[in-house]
């Protein structure tokens, strides 16, 4: 009874402070200067629509910033200009905890007793905090992708959330060959297709604009920030990419990545691992993008509930939280730095093996049956030792 009583008062503390990181965190966004300076960016679509997005490109918001996403986003995301500023950062302010929470509770799966820590680890955190305190669509993406990725959409669906998450945002197409050489090619042709359509509906709206985004905006990455400049998270910013030496070492950095990341994440898929997954494939985005801010690091929500899940997995979990803190620095290159290397860490080091239980877990199978395993073809062929009294092996 006594420890019964323990449990639920820990239980009580946890979620306590949950609520306490997620006041703390309102608190940030309310103090923000200018108000959800990013969902300002998003705002411009609904004043170029009717022009079919003519000057789309060349606006700017009241802290100066242009838009730079493509097109459709400008189409999906015009409703939140209809509304004042405080109500639309109200609006999405919502709609990314309500991600937040949806994504947390997919990655953990049945170990819900977690749910209050990774919540509380995650509004602690400098990306999610960002993603709220600007007004980004970060959590949102999250949400699409993990939708399809952990397999929480209907079977003949899978793929198109993905592929909504790349037309809004072309850093999530890492996942379409993700799902090609995970073997789900099915889902990873109905991505690239839906993303595809998805452009040719925002060029069939939005001529000008279209024209305008691809065959110029897209190229020029300085519209953005400054590739070299401190604050990017990404290798282009932490290595460098000026004269022959340093181009040479990016692309072979940022292939070195990709191939890591991708062998990882197709590995994690197919022992089950999807939030690992998940994580893996949208931290290596992060580090090869040429531009990555703090808020796009919000990949690390399915890397903790893939370390909190795992055996051993305090000790990197530490680390990354560490890494994605608000840590007392002046030098923002310093935190740049820090924030790509937490990136690194969930390509190189997040859990992707089958874990000990599935590698050694036996089945028991004799005159009562047997015990049942995913696979249709593995239980077929214990079904047939029926007739042998007992028999212990792997399935």
């Amino acid at each position: 009874m006594r420890s019964r009583g323990f449990r639920r008062c820990g239980r009580v503390v946890v979620w306590l402070l949950a609520a306490a990181a997620l006041t703390d965190a309102l608190l940030y966004v309310a103090d923000a200067h200018p108000l959800f300076a990013d969902l300002q960016v998003y705002r411009l679509g609904l004043h170029h629509l009717g022009s079919g997005g003519a000057g789309l490109y060349d606006a700017r918001a009241v802290n100066d910033a242009p838009f730079t996403s493509p097109p459709i986003a400008a189409l999906l995301l015009a409703p939140l200009g209809a509304l004042d500023v405080p109500a639309a950062g109200a609006v999405m302010t919502l709609l990314s905890l309500l991600a937040l929470v949806l994504v947390a509770c997919w990655c953990l799966r049945s170990r819900g007793r977690l749910l209050p820590v990774l919540l509380a680890l995650a509004l602690i955190s400098v990306p999610v905090r960002n993603v709220l305190f600007f007004g980004q669509v970060g959590l949102l993406l999250v949400l699409l992708v993990a939708a399809d990725l952990l397999d929480v959409t209907p079977h003949r669906m899978r793929g198109g959330l993905v592929g909504v998450a790349a037309a809004v945002k072309l850093t999530p197409l890492v996942f379409v060959p993700l799902l090609w050489f995970a073997g789900r090619r099915r889902d990873a042709v109905i991505a690239a297709g839906t993303a595809a359509v998805l452009s040719v509906v925002a060029a069939a709206v939005l001529p000008s604009a279209s024209a305008t985004y691809w065959t110029g905006t897209l190229w020029h990455t300085d519209r953005v920030g400054d590739v070299d400049g401190p604050r990017n998270r990404s290798l282009w910013g932490l290595i460098g990419h000026s004269g022959v030496t340093g181009a040479v070492l990016l692309a072979l950095a940022c292939t070195a990545v990709l191939t890591i990341a991708y062998l990882r994440a197709n590995r994690a898929i197919r022992n089950g691992r999807n939030a690992s997954a998940l994580a893996i494939a949208g931290m290596a985005s992060v580090a090869v993008s040429p531009i990555s801010w703090s808020h796009h690091l919000v990949w690390l929500v399915p890397a903790e509930a893939a370390l909190l899940a795992a055996p051993g997995g305090f000790g990197p979990l530490a680390v990354l939280a560490a890494l994605t803190y608000r840590l007392p620095v002046s030098s923002a290159h310093v935190l740049a730095v820090l924030q790509g290397a937490a990136a690194l860490l969930v390509v190189i080091m997040l859990p992707a093996g089958a874990s000990t239980n599935e590698r050694h877990r036996p089945a028991v199978v004799g005159m009562a049956g047997f015990e049942p395993t995913t696979s249709s073809s593995r239980t077929r062929r214990a079904t047939k030792l029926r007739h042998i009294p007992l028999v212990r092996r792997r399935v």
